[in-house]
Protein backbone atom coordinates (compact mmCIF):
# COMPACT_ATOMS: atom_id res chain seq x y z
CA UNK A 1 0.00 0.00 0.00
CA UNK A 2 1.26 3.75 -0.81
CA UNK A 3 1.52 6.46 1.66
CA UNK A 4 -1.31 8.27 -0.23
CA UNK A 5 -4.07 5.47 0.04
CA UNK A 6 -3.99 6.01 4.06
CA UNK A 7 -4.77 10.08 3.36
CA UNK A 8 -8.15 11.25 4.07
CA UNK A 9 -9.74 14.53 4.87
CA UNK A 10 -9.65 13.62 8.44
CA UNK A 11 -5.71 13.36 7.97
CA UNK A 12 -4.15 16.31 10.01
CA UNK A 13 -2.39 17.96 7.07
CA UNK A 14 -3.12 21.43 6.92
CA UNK A 15 0.76 22.43 8.72
CA UNK A 16 1.97 21.17 5.08
CA UNK A 17 -0.71 23.99 3.21
CA UNK A 18 2.22 26.81 4.99
CA UNK A 19 4.89 26.26 2.33
CA UNK A 20 2.42 25.25 -0.64
CA UNK A 21 0.72 28.74 0.33
CA UNK A 22 4.68 29.85 0.59
CA UNK A 23 5.37 28.89 -3.06
CA UNK A 24 2.09 29.50 -4.44
CA UNK A 25 2.74 33.13 -3.83
CA UNK A 26 6.11 33.15 -5.20
CA UNK A 27 5.15 31.76 -8.24
CA UNK A 28 3.79 35.36 -9.77
CA UNK A 29 7.52 36.56 -8.77
CA UNK A 30 9.27 34.01 -10.56
CA UNK A 31 6.70 34.79 -13.51
CA UNK A 32 7.51 38.08 -13.79
CA UNK A 33 10.96 37.49 -13.73
CA UNK A 34 10.66 34.80 -17.09
CA UNK A 35 8.76 37.51 -18.39
CA UNK A 36 11.44 39.70 -18.11
CA UNK A 37 14.24 37.53 -19.23
CA UNK A 38 12.54 36.64 -22.52
CA UNK A 39 11.93 40.13 -23.49
CA UNK A 40 15.74 40.71 -23.45
CA UNK A 41 15.89 42.58 -19.71
CA UNK A 42 18.38 41.29 -17.52
CA UNK A 43 17.32 40.96 -14.32
CA UNK A 44 20.19 42.47 -11.48
CA UNK A 45 19.86 39.86 -8.72
CA UNK A 46 21.99 42.53 -6.59
CA UNK A 47 18.92 44.73 -7.57
CA UNK A 48 15.76 42.94 -8.75
CA UNK A 49 13.05 44.94 -7.72
CA UNK A 50 14.60 47.46 -9.93
CA UNK A 51 13.57 45.47 -12.96
CA UNK A 52 10.40 47.15 -13.92
CA UNK A 53 12.18 50.57 -14.07
CA UNK A 54 14.58 48.31 -16.56
CA UNK A 55 11.98 47.25 -18.72
CA UNK A 56 10.09 50.52 -18.71
CA UNK A 57 13.67 52.34 -19.71
CA UNK A 58 14.17 49.98 -22.77
CA UNK A 59 10.74 50.67 -24.55
CA UNK A 60 9.09 47.25 -23.93
CA UNK A 61 5.25 46.97 -24.75
CA UNK A 62 2.75 48.86 -22.36
CA UNK A 63 0.88 45.10 -22.45
CA UNK A 64 3.50 43.21 -20.95
CA UNK A 65 4.70 46.15 -19.01
CA UNK A 66 1.13 46.02 -17.13
CA UNK A 67 1.19 41.98 -16.93
CA UNK A 68 4.80 42.32 -15.19
CA UNK A 69 3.41 44.92 -12.90
CA UNK A 70 0.30 42.53 -12.33
CA UNK A 71 2.27 40.22 -11.48
CA UNK A 72 4.28 42.15 -8.66
CA UNK A 73 1.40 43.09 -7.63
CA UNK A 74 0.00 39.28 -6.94
CA UNK A 75 3.19 38.85 -5.46
CA UNK A 76 3.14 41.87 -2.88
CA UNK A 77 -0.34 40.87 -2.14
CA UNK A 78 0.76 36.97 -1.43
CA UNK A 79 3.01 38.43 1.04
CA UNK A 80 0.53 40.73 2.72
CA UNK A 81 -1.73 37.52 3.13
CA UNK A 82 0.07 35.00 4.25
CA UNK A 83 0.34 36.26 7.91
CA UNK A 84 -3.06 35.98 7.95
CA UNK A 85 -3.60 32.65 6.46
CA UNK A 86 -0.69 31.05 8.83
CA UNK A 87 -2.04 32.38 11.86
CA UNK A 88 -5.35 30.84 11.26
CA UNK A 89 -4.07 27.31 10.42
CA UNK A 90 -1.75 27.52 13.58
CA UNK A 91 -4.23 29.23 15.94
CA UNK A 92 -6.83 25.73 14.70
CA UNK A 93 -4.22 23.69 15.17
CA UNK A 94 -3.21 24.83 18.56
CA UNK A 95 -6.92 25.58 19.70
CA UNK A 96 -7.46 21.74 18.64
CA UNK A 97 -10.08 22.63 15.68
CA UNK A 98 -10.91 19.06 13.76
CA UNK A 99 -7.85 18.04 10.88
CA UNK A 100 -10.91 17.57 8.51
CA UNK A 101 -12.40 21.44 8.85
CA UNK A 102 -8.48 22.60 8.55
CA UNK A 103 -7.83 20.51 5.74
CA UNK A 104 -10.85 21.75 3.87
CA UNK A 105 -9.76 24.93 4.59
CA UNK A 106 -6.36 25.09 3.64
CA UNK A 107 -7.00 23.06 0.09
CA UNK A 108 -9.51 25.93 -0.43
CA UNK A 109 -7.56 28.75 0.23
CA UNK A 110 -4.59 27.43 -1.73
CA UNK A 111 -6.81 26.92 -4.59
CA UNK A 112 -8.60 30.34 -3.89
CA UNK A 113 -4.93 32.05 -4.23
CA UNK A 114 -4.00 29.60 -7.30
CA UNK A 115 -7.28 31.43 -8.98
CA UNK A 116 -6.47 34.69 -7.78
CA UNK A 117 -2.95 34.44 -9.12
CA UNK A 118 -3.93 33.71 -12.74
CA UNK A 119 -6.75 35.97 -12.48
CA UNK A 120 -4.72 38.88 -11.54
CA UNK A 121 -1.73 37.62 -14.16
CA UNK A 122 -4.46 38.12 -17.18
CA UNK A 123 -6.89 40.71 -16.36
CA UNK A 124 -8.22 42.54 -18.77
CA UNK A 125 -11.42 42.75 -18.57
CA UNK A 126 -13.58 44.15 -15.03
CA UNK A 127 -14.87 40.24 -14.98
CA UNK A 128 -11.61 39.06 -14.56
CA UNK A 129 -10.76 41.88 -12.31
CA UNK A 130 -14.14 40.13 -10.02
CA UNK A 131 -12.83 37.27 -10.59
CA UNK A 132 -9.41 38.24 -8.72
CA UNK A 133 -11.55 40.32 -6.06
CA UNK A 134 -14.15 37.13 -5.41
CA UNK A 135 -11.30 34.73 -4.61
CA UNK A 136 -9.32 37.00 -2.45
CA UNK A 137 -12.04 37.82 -0.77
CA UNK A 138 -13.38 34.36 -0.17
CA UNK A 139 -9.97 33.44 1.05
CA UNK A 140 -9.25 36.06 3.38
CA UNK A 141 -12.44 35.83 4.81
CA UNK A 142 -12.53 32.38 5.71
CA UNK A 143 -9.13 32.69 6.86
CA UNK A 144 -10.85 35.05 9.79
CA UNK A 145 -13.48 33.10 10.27
CA UNK A 146 -11.55 29.97 11.07
CA UNK A 147 -9.01 32.17 13.28
CA UNK A 148 -12.36 33.43 15.32
CA UNK A 149 -13.56 30.08 15.75
CA UNK A 150 -9.89 29.22 16.93
CA UNK A 151 -10.37 31.84 19.50
CA UNK A 152 -14.02 30.45 20.33
CA UNK A 153 -12.78 27.34 20.78
CA UNK A 154 -10.00 28.60 22.88
CA UNK A 155 -12.11 30.53 25.13
CA UNK A 156 -14.96 27.32 25.63
CA UNK A 157 -11.89 25.25 26.79
CA UNK A 158 -10.75 28.25 28.84
CA UNK A 159 -7.66 28.78 27.54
Amino acid sequence: MSFLSHLTLDTPLALYSIPIAFFIGLAPHVHKIALLERSGVRVDNRSPRSATTTAEKKGLPTPLLRKVDRLASAHQNAHENFPVFVAAILGGLVAGMEARELNVFAGSYLALRVVYNFAYANQTTQAIAGVRSLAFWSATLWAMYVLLSAGNLMAKKGL
